[in-house]
């Protein structure tokens, strides 16, 4: 049983419940409102119908929201079979040409967390031309590798100094950084997108080697490193990839967001970002 109490803090909220010190609903004097669980849930908030018809439901643990009475809380995914030319991809834009500090962060369900060949994550890169700019994948052994390049042609790569350990076929949020200034790279391993724990140690990709991230013409690809024919295809689902130029823990720009709950068509292979179109 939760142990909530009603506040009526010095800021004359009109409703403040709290459980062991915690809000978890707050309704302002203004009328906003706050619903915050204290632990995520695929039904974190409801609305029904007299009859107890889901209108809305509130997934916290996979970050979308299901409306309609016959909505699926099962989250949508890019399937991808590891092979072939399947991916998603959006053009080049200023917005995706980042050269600078970068966050690329995806929700993967990979068949197999320890690849014999890397499994692509997100990519600006086509291989077979000079235009690589930047690659996140989930490389042999199940460890994390970032790739970048300062002249379009030539990667310099960090991989992540222990593997993820996770087990085939579940679901994770991975994530890694690079800092320009420094040269610093941090993998990163999460279960709701938000909350992060550090892979492993700091590696570098130095930024005497690459001062700059190339700013190519090649598409985002998400799940593949565009070729004629895609190489390193990923092999399962992505849920969600995010793009950002800075940091996303520290005020950084969201660039480009992939997620397949906007998708015109179970079809679709390309997207527009949910937050920016640039």
């Amino acid at each position: 049983m939760l142990g909530l109490t009603s506040t009526r803090p010095a800021r004359s909220d009109l409703l403040d419940l709290q459980n062991n010190s915690t809000v978890v609903t707050q309704i302002t004097n203004t009328g906003a409102a706050l619903f915050k669980n204290s632990t995520n849930s695929t039904t974190a908030f409801q609305i029904q119908t007299a009859t107890g018809g889901n209108l809305l439901t509130a997934d916290a643990s996979n970050q979308q929201i299901i409306i309609g009475v016959s909505g699926s809380s099962t989250p949508v995914g890019l399937s991808i079979p590891g092979t072939g030319t399947a991916d998603a991809s959006t053009p080049d834009s200023v917005a995706n040409s980042i050269t600078g500090d970068i966050d690329l962060i995806a929700k993967i369900q990979p068949n197999d967390w320890s690849p014999a060949i890397a499994d692509t994550i997100i990519s600006k890169y086509a291989s077979t031309t000079t235009q690589y700019s930047y690659n996140f994948s989930l490389a042999t052994a199940g460890k994390l590798n970032l790739g970048l390049s300062n002249s379009g042609t030539a990667a310099t790569t960090a991989t992540s100094s222990v593997a993820t350990g996770y087990v085939n076929g579940t679901a994770h949020w991975v994530r890694v950084t690079w800092q320009a200034s420094t040269g610093t790279v941090q993998f990163f391993t999460g279960e709701d997108g938000i909350n992060w724990t550090q892979l492993g140690t700091n590696q570098t990709i130095s930024n005497v080697t690459v001062p700059s991230i190339f700013d190519s013409t090649a598409n985002v690809n998400i799940g593949a490193a565009a070729t004629a024919n895609n190489t390193n295809v990923f092999n399962g689902t992505i849920y969600r990839a995010k793009l950002y130029s800075g940091f996303s823990s520290s005020g950084g720009t969201l660039e480009n967001d992939f997620n397949p709950a906007d998708a015109a068509s179970l079809s679709s292979t390309s997207w527009t970002s949910s937050e920016y179109d640039r």
